[in-house]
């Protein structure tokens, strides 16, 4: 809608647009009252989109980060929060600019992550989420460019690369603060699932270099005592599967097919639900690095969740078995059998009862 309003507003002059920002900006001002600060920089957050002109000048564009900054350190929460939502604003609109102010977003958004209260938190976990989507188009424009021999325009700073040592093992860690209470069907956000978000997208901006990062926190939390790390190591392997190359992801995958068979039975539900899940897209996406040996149990075990769990986990147990039916469904041999046939009478008994 801001869109196409855009064409049919008529242009406001820039004095009038300078003076505004002016405002808004002096509002946010650590002196100024949190009510002011709060509205304030509810203002700028609605209007950096149209503020190009004072972001192309180092000194305006210096006011406003100094004063956004600042902001993220105020004592009242919303303000923070908004201040966050700024930021992430001028990573989408202005990400050309981030360079000499990128260290300091890095040391504000990782402790705010570390240990502010959840609702300024998710907004600093949004900025590296907004980061990843902005970095994740200009490096499939750089490859479109240097496959087509055209010029690259807009470079990828990899800032998130470069975040990565740090960032990673910090989004693995912020997977553990679950929301138990909620319910499974629920719509749910959270600094569990927003962390879960923000790696799935940095995977597929880092792609393999993601491996290596995450993979000791699965390792040593996969069958942690406490079932909020054994879900965590869970989902952090799942959200990495989409990005690395099979070739780099494959050997992790080959291992943890008896793990994972094994966590299906885990006495927690949340487990047993992200279990279920990761393996269905394990054989969406990594289908080959499953051994065959294990395809028995594999079939076995995601059967019985059909019909022994919660509709939750149930639902996730019959997507790994569609996902696992759907990577074979062209691989018939003469005989016109593939590698599952010999399961799926037992298969579709099964799924006959569910249904």
């Amino acid at each position: 809608r801001i869109a196409t309003l855009r064409g049919t507003i008529p242009a406001i002059d820039v004095s009038i647009t300078d003076r505004i920002l002016t405002a808004i900006v002096d509002g946010i001002r650590a002196d100024r009252p949190d009510p002011i600060r709060l509205s304030a920089a509810k203002a700028l957050r609605n209007s950096i989109e149209f503020s190009e002109k004072n972001m192309d000048n180092v000194d305006e564009r210096n006011m406003i980060m100094q004063a956004i900054c600042e902001a993220t350190q105020s004592k009242d929460a919303d303000v923070r929060s908004a201040a966050y939502e700024c930021i992430s604003q001028i990573a989408n609109f202005y990400y050309d600019k981030l360079q000499e102010y990128i260290m300091a977003l890095f040391e504000l958004t990782v402790g705010t992550i570390e240990k502010d209260e959840e609702k300024v938190a998710l907004n600093a976990i949004e900025f590296w989420s907004t980061l990843c989507d902005v970095e994740i188009e200009l490096i499939d424009d750089e490859r479109h460019c240097l496959q087509n021999g055209l010029t690259v325009e807009k470079q990828c700073m990899k800032y998130v690369e470069g975040a990565l040592q740090r960032l990673g093992p910090l989004m693995a860690m912020t997977l553990t603060k679950q929301d138990e209470d909620a319910a499974a069907e629920d719509e749910i956000w959270n600094l569990s699932t927003a962390a879960a978000t923000c790696l799935g997208l940095m995977a597929n901006t880092v792609e393999d270099a993601i491996v290596p990062i995450i993979a000791p926190f699965v390792e040593q939390n996969i069958k942690n005592e406490n079932w909020r790390f054994r879900e965590a190591a869970t989902m952090a392997f799942s959200s990495i599967l989409d990005g690395p190359s099979s070739d780099t992801i494959g050997p992790y995958v080959n291992q943890s097919i008896p793990i994972l068979l094994g966590a299906l039975s885990d006495p927690h539900e949340m487990v047993k639900d992200t279990t279920a899940w990761t393996i269905g897209r394990i054989c969406e996406m990594h289908v080959r690095a499953i051994p065959t040996h294990t395809f028995p149990t594999l079939v076995g075990g995601l059967s019985e969740k059909l019909l022994n769990e919660p509709p939750q986990v149930s639902s996730q147990a019959c997507y790994a078995l569609h996902n696992l039916a759907s990577a074979f469904k062209d691989d018939d041999n003469s005989q016109g059998t593939n590698a599952l046939s010999q399961y799926m009478q037992p298969l579709l008994e099964k799924l006959l009862q569910v249904a």
